[in-house]
Order: structure tokens, then sequence, then C-alpha cells
């Protein structure tokens, strides 16, 4: 029912005059205008002396099932799969199946089904979709089950699929293992143009290095900066300057690629301290470790950088990927530091955080807090080394590529459903009723309450008022008092003796 559209009928209507008694049967949902103006509409009501009377139909305990995309908006690569991911918290739908399907305009581009049990408090439900154009593609949800359902949570996401390769640049002091296995296989990535540099320890420091970008303009090519085990000193402060600008402002991913000399140590007190996701680095925990396994957190199981297993393999890829020995001890998170990865604690402590992204301005930030993911190759060759550098530098520089890009400005326009496509809660609200009764003296009632209301209605004396101007003389009792008068007044003049 579009309650407000029924209030202005009312207000309008032949019988919406005073001392009328108006009866509204509604669930109380529908396409309705807010609550507030629908309350100042039952006023009005009031203040033409209407009375509303509501009758509450419709159930208010449907089951709901709540959707949440793990990230807000996707980029993914032509011809790749772009994996996305809904968080689903089911209320009431125990054995119940249920299709999601993820919607393109009238198509439908992925589906499922899924069976809940009693004990499904949330659930990560996992799409994979391959464009094979560039451009802008905005999706939405739909929910279908055999009875009635109550969809919640994000109704649109945002796919931002290019045919362009992210623009890497890779600054190292000496060639560690990363640094030379990612130039082999980042070769072979047509997702990534990358450009390598290592530094020469024995170059000027006051002197900028000329293959890297200087002032903040010449950064406005690189999607993506990874920094290796570098010193504070082997960049200038205007080229520092110009790297922590093209992120905040410019928008551009940055990947920290902890070692045990400088990074992040000699960066706590620089102009890319604001970048670091933490404050401080624990040294009195030790760097050195027994062999550890780097293991998910809960909100990173779900997360694009950390998928390494297909669909064929296991979801427990990483309890079986080999162990580390070194990690960078950070400390004191800062707030918007989300925790990826950690190692985990001993005897029920806590992990210590290993891979920590953050939004620092318009740009992202990850550290990857540990110099050994090349033992991932181990009898596999790059399948999960290459795997997690390629989707973490997809992840943090696609947005600063396609941010230009023709065809990728989001529509202005509010975003509308197909009309064949339920957007809107179903539940019943008596409350709501309950409240638009209250504003004009009526009752709230249930159906089954409705033929008592009728009947008291029906029986209930009405007052009419009549209202007719009467001019004083030419009422009867005006003749009497004035012959009252002239009686009275010759008796009073014969008692008296009056002439």
């Amino acid at each position: 029912t579009d309650i407000a559209q029924a209030i202005e009928s009312m207000k309008g209507s032949p019988a919406g005059r005073p001392d009328t008694h108006l009866v509204l049967i509604s669930d109380g949902a529908g396409p309705s205008s807010n609550e507030d103006a629908l309350l100042a509409s039952a006023r009005q009501l009031a203040r033409a002396g209407i009375v509303l009377h509501t009758v509450s139909v419709g159930r208010s305990d449907l089951p709901t099932l709540f959707l949440e995309p793990l990230e807000d908006r996707l980029y993914g690569f032509v011809d790749q799969p772009v994996r996305l991911q809904l968080l689903l918290r089911p209320q009431g739908l125990a054995g119940t199946p249920v299709r999601l399907s993820i919607i393109e305009s009238d198509g439908i581009l992925a589906h499922r089904e899924m069976i809940f049990t009693e004990n499904t408090a949330e659930q990560v439900a996992s799409f994979e979709i391959t464009f094979p154009e560039p451009g802008l593609r905005r999706c939405h949800f739909r929910v279908e089950c055999d009875r009635p359902i109550v969809p919640q949570g994000d109704e649109f996401l945002d796919l931002h699929i290019t045919d362009r390769p992210v623009r890497l640049l890779y600054i190292e002091r000496q060639p560690r293992w990363a640094f030379r296995l990612l130039r082999n296989a980042f070769q072979r990535d047509q997702r990534v143009e990358a450009r390598f540099v290592l530094l020469d320890q024995a170059d000027d420091a006051n002197r900028p290095r000329m293959d890297l970008p200087i002032a903040s303009a010449d950064w406005e090519n690189i999607d993506a900066v990874i920094l290796g085990d570098v010193n504070s000193r082997d960049l200038t402060q205007i080229q520092w300057q110009g790297l922590r600008n093209h992120v905040t402002q410019g928008g551009a991913g940055l990947i920290l690629a902890a070692g045990p000399e400088h990074m992040p140590k000699d960066f706590l007190e620089t102009p890319l301290a604001d970048l670091l996701p933490f404050r401080k680095l624990d040294l009195a925990a030790g760097e050195h470790t027994r062999p550890w396994s780097l293991t998910p957190t809960r909100g990173g199981v779900g997360h694009p950088i950390m998928q390494l297993h297909r669909p064929q393999e296991p979801r427990n890829i990483w309890g079986r990927l080999p162990t580390m020995l070194w990690r960078c001890p950070v400390s004191e998170l800062k707030p918007a530091a989300e925790v990826l990865a950690e190692q985990p604690g001993l005897d029920g402590s806590p992990g210590r955080p290993a891979i920590i992204l953050q939004r620092a301005g318009n740009g992202l930030v990850l550290f990857v807090g540990t110099d050994e993911t090349w033992r991932w190759r181990y009898e596999v060759g790059d399948r999960y080394f290459h795997q997690f550098w390629a989707q973490a530098t997809m992840f943090v520089g696609l947005p600063h590529r396609t941010r230009n890009q023709p065809g990728f400005a989001p529509d202005t326009a509010p975003a509308t459903l197909p009309a064949n496509i339920e957007q809107q809660d179903v539940r019943a609200r008596p409350d709501l009723l309950s409240r638009l009764a209250g504003e004009t003296g009526g009752r709230a009632v249930s159906l089954a309450e409705l033929p008592e209301l009728c009947k008291e209605l029906a029986e209930a004396a009405l007052q009419e008022q009549e209202t007719s101007n009467l001019l004083p003389w030419d009422h009867w009792l005006m003749l009497v008092v004035f012959a009252a008068l002239l009686c009275g007044e010759w008796i009073l003049r014969k008692k008296w003796h009056l002439p």
C-alpha cells in the first residue's frame, strides 16, 4: 500500500470532512514517503477533524537475508575471472533453498543455489565472472525463494573492467629473491606493464635518480609502486614527497615489501610515515622466530588479494604453503588498518600482523611484513607466489588505472532496478500504522478486531451541529417581554397614583 497516496486520497474524497472516521487496512510497507512526512499528513487529517483508524495486516516475522559485498567496488581485467564475494547473514532460512543471481541490466551474469543450516550465522558466496570487453559494469543482486523473503543490504555493485595493463614501478636496493623472481614473472603477465629499478649504492644520495620520477606530475604514468628494502636516503625528499602525493591525492597504489635492513625501519620519521598502517615496531619481540605459516584472518579469507585457491583446489591452501622464518614485528596498528594475514600466536595468544591493508587518502597501501614469500615456489613454481603479487598489484593499482579512462565515469543518475525486481521491504509495519492512528486520535487494531471496530463506529451517536442567524426581534419571546413591560408599567402607575 502506498500510504502517502492513500492519505492524500482520504483528504480529497467527499467523505474527508470533519467528524469523519476513516479506516485504513494496510501492511504499512510499500513505496511510501518517509515516516516524518506520513506523520505530518496524519496531523493534517487531525486538524481537519478527521479520525484515522488503522488495521494491520501481513507478517512482520518474515525470514530475512542480509547481503553485503566484501568489496564495494571491484576492478578486473578483460577475459580474466573477477571474483565477486557476498557476505550472507540469513535469519529464519534454515533448510530453505535460496537462489542468488548477479544481474546486469536484465541479463543474469552468474547464479548459484544455497541451503543454510540452523547454525549458519553468516556465509560467503563466491562468484567468478569474466567480461570480454572493458567498461563500467553496474550489477545488482536478486534473491529468489519458494516462500516470502526479505533481502536487505547493498543492491548495486560497480565493476570496472579494463584492457589496459597496470603500470608498475618496482624499486629495490639489493636484488632480493622476490625482486629477481617477480621481474621474470611480470614479463610474462599481460595484465602488468612493469619497470624494475635496482638502486646503485654508489650514487650520490643528494642527486635525484633520473630513472625515477621526481616531481608529483612525473608519477602520473605509474599506477602502482612496490618499494623493497630501500634506504630512506636512496631518494630525495622531493621524490619521497612526490610519491606520497601520488598515493594520497592521485589515488595510486603502494606496496611496501618489508626487509630486514631498511623497510620499514628507516621510514617511521619520514614523509612516508603517514602511509604506514602502523606506528611502531616491536623490536623487543624479535624478528627471527621458529617456522610459521602465514594465516589469513577472518576478514582476509575472502579478500581478493588472498585468493590463491582455484575452483578445483581446497580452500585451505594457505595451510599447505611452505613455512617462513622472518617477520617484521609491527605494533600499534592505525585505526584504518585491516589485517589480511598474520603469524599465528602460540598457546592461544593473539596473532601478529603480517599483511596489512590501509586506505591512505585516495590510494591504497599494502604492507607485506615478510620477504620470504618466494618460498611458496617450492615444487610449484610461480603458481602461488606470482598469483599473490599479481593480485596485490592489480588490487591497489587498478583504481588509478581506470580513473580517467573513457567509459568508466559512474552514472550520476540514481540507479534503478528493473520493474520486475522486488527491492522494498515487504514486512508488515504495525508500529507505523499505530503511530499514524495515534496522531488523529484513532485506534490501531488487528484484522480480527476489524468487525468490532466497525460495529462501534456504526453504533456511535454522531453529534450534528447546525448554525443559523436569527434576529432578536423576530422571536415570539420579544412580544411576551414587550407586553409584560407594558402591563407592569400600567399597574405601577395605578398603584402609585401617577397620571
